[in-house]
């Protein structure tokens, strides 16, 4: 059958005179991108041809190549030819055939007056165009390379000037060159006919072709003509009986393509034309074994997948040249039927193992390997010492490191993860962010994801159950307690096993359930269950409110107290000996001059105090020294700071005038000498201090000396 060809093939055939159409013209096509070696041309054509730079050469001797880009960006090539010698080429980029129209790229220089042994397209050179003469060019012989894309077609003339100088020799034969010439462009193959390909299935590299091969589609194209096959050009156009070709053609893979030519006769026997055919024994792709693979279920939903294209670098170590295909069976690989479709191929899924998968290689030439197994097994998980564990006893608020539990699960080199729910922990979703303080809620379960690379993800669980916590009750949560009191405390649980701890800050006072109470602060009561957990409450003892004596009220002989209670409902008590207490504000029958303490209680406790008199003025002094009436004192004046006084005669005359604190006595005297026997006149003033009210006494007194 015909195939397109891998390797280089031309065929020399005359070319006709024309202008510029190349419509009906012999031309070779080319899809490889090996060296092919030319015979010089002598076609004998004379007609003109535009070049790229404008000029026109009249043209003889010449052979055309077409290519077809398959892939690529960048297009070059080179002839190389011997020494001395000349030959020109010009290139046109998707041309018109029937208008060719100037060339994209061509030089037509003069070979040997550069010394130089190469032409063609080199990548990234400036020059496009090259003309006769000697002209200063950047690379004589090379011009730029062509920019392509896929499907672009390309035409090539080489020329071979025919030279007016006898004494130059004949032309030798010249090389076209495509391989690694600096161009990425990979030429179709698509475009070469009479290729006949066979694979070598048997895998000895050689392959038999017979003349039914290829027979069918020469009678097809030359209906009523006959056919001989020749092993060479001359003996074909000649038929020459001696190089008829013997069937079957053994040609091996080294060998390919192998070249004969069909003799083509019309119905009288006359020649009519040489045909050649192209046969290759193309190498078959050699799998290699794989015994079998182990895959795991990554997300423990029953369903293990699986990129089918992974095995392609296994199966061969060139798998890019080749095309893939897998099968659900032997049979089916055979005969290329039911392969499993490419859209499922990098997501395959499988619902049970072990399941068997066959594949097939197959080359750009459509040779397929033999069919190699692969068997799907379930991989091996990771070796796990226990994959319950608990349940982990805890109590309310604990912090839990989960990494404690790691080395109970599996000693492997394994990565943890720590998710809340079973199905997080399966799909590898939302881990557990806090793994060193984890705080369990309730009777629950932490899921554990291992992973190891080449082994298969297990899942653990670690169980926790959430132990009681002991109750705890305290007879008081707060208590205000006297000075010089003191208070019993008593704690009580629901354990009856329970132990307590009694502490002020962290310093422990007591333990037990009972403690005896003597200071103010906060004390905490720590209860300890018989399982170990823990609860606490807090007392708060402190000092009662304190009353405040807001006035006093001083009468003749009484006293009237105002007092606030230190809350605003405390129940106040009053007393002057801080012994006997009465519940109303007002004592009598006092005696003036006397200093009495008056107390306020609230609710029998914290007590405010004040000192207070009513003043006892005498009206008599006699500073004779008989030790009677010697001194003139105001009794009770003690408690009153900042009192002031006046004295002074019925003529006004001020004999004292001073401000005081504490008992003021006077002697009678007025700068170190009694005063005058007599009666004396006082203004006694006494300040407010914000309890007692402020006093004005007025009065006289009688001196006696």
């Amino acid at each position: 059958m015909h195939k397109p060809i891998l390797n280089l093939c031309f065929i020399f055939l005359s070319i006709l005179n024309f202008g510029q159409n190349i419509c009906d013209i012999e031309i070779n096509p080319v899809c490889s991108s090996e060296t092919i070696d030319v015979q010089a041309p002598n076609s004998g054509f004379n007609g003109q041809i535009e070049t790229c730079n404008g000029e026109f050469y009249d043209q003889e001797n010449v052979v055309w190549y077409h290519v077809r880009v398959l892939t690529g960006s960048t297009f070059t090539f080179q002839i190389e030819i011997q020494p001395n010698e000349d030959y020109d080429f010009a290139v046109w980029l998707n041309p018109d055939c029937e208008n060719l129209g100037p060339a994209t790229r061509a030089t037509f220089i003069h070979e040997p007056n550069f010394g130089i042994t190469q032409t063609g397209l080199m990548l990234n050179e400036e020059d496009e165009c090259e003309g006769l003469g000697n002209d200063a060019y950047n690379t004589p012989g090379m011009v730029k390379h062509l920019d392509v894309q896929p499907g672009d077609d390309i035409y090539i003339m080489i020329y071979r000037p025919v030279h007016w100088d006898p004494n130059v020799p004949e032309y030798g034969d010249f090389s076209v060159v495509f391989d690694g010439t600096g161009g990425d462009a990979v030429l179709d193959c698509a475009i070469i006919g009479n290729l006949y390909n066979k694979c070598d299935v048997n895998g000895d590299a050689h392959e038999d072709f017979f003349s039914t091969d290829f027979l069918p589609d020469l009678v097809d194209d030359y209906p009523g003509y006959f056919f001989e096959f020749y092993n060479n050009f001359d003996d074909a156009f000649e038929g020459n009986s001696s190089s008829e070709v013997s069937f079957p053609v053994n040609v091996s893979i080294e060998n390919s393509p192998q070249i004969i030519y069909a003799r083509v006769e019309n119905s009288t026997g006359d020649f009519y034309r040489a045909i050649q055919i192209l046969l290759q024994t193309i190498e078959v792709p050699v799998l290699n074994p794989i015994s079998q693979i182990g895959i795991c279920d990554e997300n423990f939903d029953g369903i293990y997948q699986f990129n089918l294209t992974d095995l392609n670098a296994n199966l061969n170590a060139d798998p890019n040249d080749l095309t893939f295909a897998y099968y659900l069976s032997q049979n089916d690989a055979l005969n290329d039927q039911n392969p499993i479709p490419q859209t499922q191929c990098n997501d395959y899924q499988m619902n049970a193992l072990p399941e068997t998968i066959w594949v097939v290689a197959t080359t750009i030439d459509e040779c397929r390997s033999v069919p190699v197994s692969v068997l799907f097994e379930p991989g091996t998980d990771i070796p796990t010492l226990d994959t319950v564990i608990g349940p982990i006893y805890y109590c309310e608020d604990d912090v839990i490191n989960l990494h404690d539990y790691e080395s109970q699960i599996s000693t492997e080199a394994v990565t943890f993860t720590f998710h809340l729910t079973l199905s997080d922990a399966e799909n590898g979703l939302n881990p557990i962010a806090n793994t060193t303080e984890f705080e369990p809620q309730g009777n629950s379960s932490v899921f554990v994801r291992l992973e190891q690379d080449g082994r298969c993800p297990v899942i653990a669980e670690i169980q926790f159950e959430l132990l009681p916590t002991p109750s705890i009750e305290v007879n008081q949560t707060s208590y205000e307690l006297c000075p010089g009191d003191e208070f019993e405390a008593i704690a009580s649980s629901d354990d009856p096993n329970a132990t307590f701890i009694w502490y002020i800050g962290e310093n422990e006072v007591g333990t037990g359930d009972t403690i005896i109470i003597t200071e103010i602060g906060t004390y905490t009561v720590i209860v300890t269950g018989e399982n170990g957990c823990t609860n606490e409450t807090t007392i708060t003892v402190s000092t009662p409110p304190t009353p405040v004596i807001t006035g006093i009220e001083i009468g003749p002989d009484y006293f009237i107290v105002s007092a606030s209670s230190g809350d605003g409902s405390g129940n106040l008590e009053y007393s002057l000996d801080a012994v006997l207490w009465q519940s109303s504000p007002q004592f009598s029958n006092l005696i003036p001059g006397e200093i009495y303490t008056v107390h306020v209680r609230e609710d029998g406790c914290m007590k405010d105090s004040y000192d207070v008199s009513i003043l006892a003025i005498s009206n008599f002094v006699s500073p004779n020294g008989d030790g009677k009436n010697d001194t003139w004192e105001i009794r009770g004046i003690a408690v009153t700071p900042q009192a002031t006084i006046k004295l002074f005669d019925r003529y006004g005359k001020i004999f004292v005038d001073t401000n005081f604190e504490g008992n003021y006595l006077w002697n009678g005297k007025y700068l170190g000498n009694p005063v005058p026997s007599g009666d004396y006149w006082y203004i006694l003033q006494v300040p407010s201090d914000g309890i007692i009210l402020e006093q004005k006494f007025v009065g006289h007194i009688s001196v006696r000396n």
